[in-house]
């Protein structure tokens, strides 16, 4: 299990942080995927390029049941990863009815690359 911290950042004169605006940032499967399979298809491949890293979560009550893979190519909404998928994901409309509403099982994907830039000038 990795543990996260706090990071800070300190400076004494100007701190510029910036970065390319996403407005999507995650997609939603759309075919179930298995164990072993390499290629996952997407509502909208066009918010990914090759070489991002990206995480599938979770489809199902196992929470450790996300994967993070490395995109190695794409062809409009299917997605080639560098290695092969370790947990069953669930794509296909999966969904349940609740008193809060609707529930979606679909696992989501999204790329973890944010292209933040960090400058500072003392």
């Amino acid at each position: 299990m990795t543990e996260v911290g706090y990071n800070t950042i300190i400076t004494s004169g100007h701190l510029n942080i910036s970065g390319a605006i996403r407005n999507d940032t995650w997609t939603r499967m759309t075919q179930s995927v298995s164990k072993g399979d390499f290629k996952i298809a997407v509502v909208d491949g066009s918010i990914f390029k090759v070489g991002d890293t990206i995480v599938v979560t979770s489809s199902e009550f196992k929470i450790d049941h996300h994967e993070e893979h490395n995109v190695t190519n794409i062809n409009g909404n299917v997605l080639t990863l560098q290695a092969t998928l370790k947990y069953h994901h669930y794509g296909n409309n999966t969904s349940f009815e609740t008193k809060a509403g609707d529930i979606d099982l679909r696992a989501m994907v999204f790329p973890l690359e944010r292209n933040v830039k960090i400058s500072c000038k003392v």
